[in-house]
């Protein structure tokens, strides 16, 4: 089958499981626990994270809860479930399972790719820290653009990278020539 026609159906079939779990699945009584429990560790290592950054580099950083900010900073960051970057992994995630591909290049792929989301977002959690800081009129400009749009093409080129290094199609692309 042609390796793109597999992706859209792949891609389709990821899709409903994604909405049937995000939006019935999750709630379930044994399954929302665990839920809750891992979008909190998830909150607590990006904020933690950057707050050890922070300091590090010799600003004097303070977390309570999900909000993170800089002494003296006229602003703070509060890092809500939307920001965490899930929906993004799940993306990412299901881009590279539907893709074709070998599984064994996949067990390691998808958690790098994950694990590279979740230090962009570090990274993004204190450019706004910093920012909020030393410049908070370019704060919202910051979240709503740059660091948003930072993010997504660089998850974008991680799959292009898939693409061009382990899909089936490279493998027909270098037998053209």
């Amino acid at each position: 089958m042609n390796p793109l026609i597999r992706f859209f159906i792949n891609g389709i079939f990821l899709v409903a499981v994604w909405f049937l779990f995000y939006n019935f699945f999750r709630y379930n009584q044994h399954v929302h626990p665990h839920y809750e429990k891992a979008s909190a560790l998830l909150s607590h290592l990006i904020l933690y994270v950057s707050e050890k950054i922070l300091d590090t580099i010799g600003l004097e950083a303070h977390q309570s809860g999900t909000i993170i900010f800089i002494e003296g900073a006229s602003q703070s960051v509060n890092l809500l479930r939307g920001c965490m970057g899930r929906n993004l992994m799940g993306i990412f995630a299901g881009f590279i399972l539907a893709f074709p591909g070998n599984y064994k290049h996949k067990l390691w792929y998808i958690p790098t790719g994950i694990a590279f989301i979740i230090l962009i977002n570090i990274f993004r959690v204190i450019g706004l820290a910093y920012n909020s800081y030393c410049c908070p009129e370019n704060t919202q400009f910051n979240h709503d653009t740059f660091f948003n749009y930072s993010i997504y093409l660089l998850t974008f080129v991680m799959w292009t990278i898939w693409v061009q290094k382990f899909s089936p199609l490279r493998k027909k692309k270098q037998e053209e020539k």
